[in-house]
């Protein structure tokens, strides 16, 4: 609070002076010829003129003083960006910001879209051995003629293991979901 206090009475001060180094004399029009009051125009139009051209003037070396300052900043900063860059510790530092920048993103696509596709062909094998009817051989035997007489027996699920792999099935592909986009 006290540093804008006197911030603003330096500028006071700056404007204050500014104002009076101005020398104006006042007269009526009335007490002037046509000829003067031209003549008087025309030189306020100049002064105006004069003045815009050399703020103008005053305004485009300070934005050529900046850009060069500028310039020669965003230089100074990107030789020594590329020095430190090549060092081990630059590597190193720029694997740390690239991985603050897209890390997670690129965690989230390596481990998740293949941990999502292991657990879907997992679940299928899952599923086609453990909740579908499957027909499998008890008994084989060969005649002495040589005929092979074979035995079948099938397998008949139970709902309760159908319904725990497709639970099972649902929260594993919510959280592969999860791992992908959140």
């Amino acid at each position: 609070m006290f540093l804008a206090m006197v911030m603003l009475l330096v500028t006071t001060n700056v404007l204050a002076q500014q104002q009076g180094q101005t020398n104006k004399i006042v007269v009526d029009k009335s007490l002037l010829t046509p000829e003067q009051i031209a003549q008087a125009e025309a030189q306020a139009t100049l002064d105006r003129t004069k003045s815009t051209v050399e703020q103008a003037g005053e305004w485009v070396g300070l934005g050529k003083e900046i850009g060069s300052a500028v310039d020669g900043a965003l230089s100074a900063l990107t030789e020594r960006t590329d020095q430190f860059a090549k060092t081990d510790v630059g590597k190193f530092t720029m694997f740390l910001v690239a991985y603050k920048v897209i890390g997670s993103d690129l965690i989230q696509a390596v481990v998740g879209i293949p941990l999502f596709f292991v657990v879907v062909l997992m679940f299928i094998w899952l599923t086609r051995r453990n909740c579908m009817q499957r027909r499998y051989l008890v008994k084989e035997a060969t005649d002495k003629d040589g005929t092979v007489t074979k035995e079948w027996n099938e397998t008949d699920p139970e709902p309760s293991t159908q319904w725990s792999h497709l639970l099972a099935f649902l929260i594993c592909s919510i959280m592969c979901t999860l791992i992908i986009f959140v």
